[in-house]
């Protein structure tokens, strides 16, 4: 496997485990400006976690989350 698959898999084992600790736990919200659209702290735990992991192993790559989705969690690009 290379590099990026072991990571890979490594990241969302570590990801699933999270969400299995997590689930039916945390209460859903509506996100602000975005009635239509339902997120919950393991969901942001969540992808905190998965950007974390990403931005440590590999600084130089873009993160564009679904639940902060502002850009805010874009890593500079490497130079």
């Amino acid at each position: 496997m290379t590099d990026h698959l072991v990571f890979l898999e490594d990241v969302l084992r570590e990801a699933a485990a999270r969400a299995s600790s997590v689930a039916g736990k945390q209460d859903a919200r509506v996100k602000p400006g975005e009635p239509s659209q339902v997120v919950t702290a393991a969901d942001l735990e969540i992808e905190q976690l998965l950007t974390d992991r990403i931005r440590t192993e590999y600084p130089g790559y873009g993160v564009l989350g679904e639940e902060s989705g502002d850009g805010s969690v874009l890593a500079r690009e490497s130079g």
